[in-house]
């Protein structure tokens, strides 16, 4: 007897994958018009030259996409959150300031509040909390001194073949190793607790991939600069 959903599971990843790629795909495309405007914003004794058939033609082709797709702005405003901590950061003022205990505390207030208010993350009060919590940690706020301590930035290095190998690990492991018809009669018990037991093989790999090809080749890369 099934007791989970999990043979539906890989409907629910296309489906994810799907949605990212078509509206990554109209981010691309939205580039150029985001540089030109805050460009023109934040730059005042500079002449800017600017090709304005291509952005009519990046903007027309966005416009496309984003019809086709039905997809919205409101998707690439944690983008915009980004590079306005981006253009904060440039300004050399902000590291003296969120380095103190006090904004320690007033980010996990705030992350605190995202996780037990609001269900989801792309409403415009969410975006601003997780900009802010954002911009205190690239500021240098080691939350205590934990994301300054050897084991967090050992465990930084991994987080982005993290990020790319979690998906296929599990999709392996419980289609191959464990099995789709045994994993659909799973309890919630039995489920976290092969999930718990594969972290650390994860980790395992995921060092791996840094070691011989992430740190590899941004190295390769320090040296065509």
């Amino acid at each position: 007897m099934q007791k989970n959903k999990i043979a539906s599971t890989h409907l629910f990843s296309s489906a994810t994958v799907t949605l990212l790629s078509m509206n990554f795909s109209v981010f691309i495309f939205l580039i150029p018009i985001l540089v030109v405007l805050i460009l023109s914003v934040f730059t005042v004794n500079k002449i800017i030259k600017i090709d304005l058939k291509a952005v009519l033609s990046f903007t027309f082709a966005a416009a496309i996409i984003m019809v086709l797709n039905k997809s919205s702005l409101r998707h690439f405003t944690p983008f915009l959150g980004g590079i306005i901590v981006a253009l904060i950061m440039n300004m050399k003022k902000t590291e003296a300031i969120f380095k103190q205990k006090k904004y320690t505390i007033l980010a996990l207030l705030l992350l605190g509040v995202s996780v037990y208010f609001f269900n989801g993350g792309k409403k415009p009060i969410q975006i601003i909390i997780s900009s802010l919590v954002f911009l205190i940690i690239a500021s240098g706020n080691s939350f205590f001194g934990i994301l300054s301590s050897a084991f967090s930035r050992k465990f930084g290095q991994i987080t982005y073949s993290l990020y790319l190998l979690h998906g296929i690990f599990l999709f392996i492991l419980f289609h191959f190793v464990v099995g789709l018809e045994r994993a659909k009669t799973l309890t919630d018990l039995e489920f976290w607790m092969i999930v718990t037991v594969s972290i650390l093989p994860l980790l395992f790999i995921c060092q791996l991939t840094f070691k011989y090809i992430e740190s590899p080749l941004m190295s390769f890369s320090k040296t065509k600069k």
